[in-house]
């Protein structure tokens, strides 16, 4: 299976989190975990919004875009997977323990924005 290069979306992708048009302040942190709006169990195609955007196809993961980084989480079921999905725009953080809390990705995402603590998730957005 041949690589999708997410170059151009996560380009357009930062360049909305950048508008001021209809929010107030930028986005820092654009959070897109596996569930869809409802947390179903199954999820339809058109609302698979991690895989559109990573090109990884695993049922567990969580991508966290950020100005200058864009990584993926996911535990050891899909470290291979992941591995042979992701194109180099992508950092794979392997999380062995996704219920550890504070989580991993949520420290990550914490030292990646530049707010301070108490406005820091007003300028996070999960999709």
């Amino acid at each position: 299976m041949a690589l999708r290069n997410t170059g151009t979306l996560l380009k357009r992708l930062r360049a909305l989190m950048k508008n001021t048009t209809y929010v107030s302040e930028t986005i820092q942190a654009y959070i897109v975990p596996s569930g869809d709006a409802h947390q179903s169990e199954y999820i339809a195609p058109c609302d698979k919004r991690r895989a559109f955007l990573t090109g990884f196809s695993g049922s567990a993961g969580t991508a966290i875009v950020t100005e200058d980084h864009a990584a993926l989480w996911t535990d050891g079921r899909y470290f291979l997977q992941a591995e042979q999905q992701l194109d180099s725009n992508w950092i794979l953080m392997k999380d062995d323990n996704v219920y550890q809390h504070p989580s991993r990705s949520t420290s990550w995402c914490n030292e990646e924005t530049t707010t301070t603590t108490d406005t820091r998730y007003n300028k996070i957005f999960v999709g």
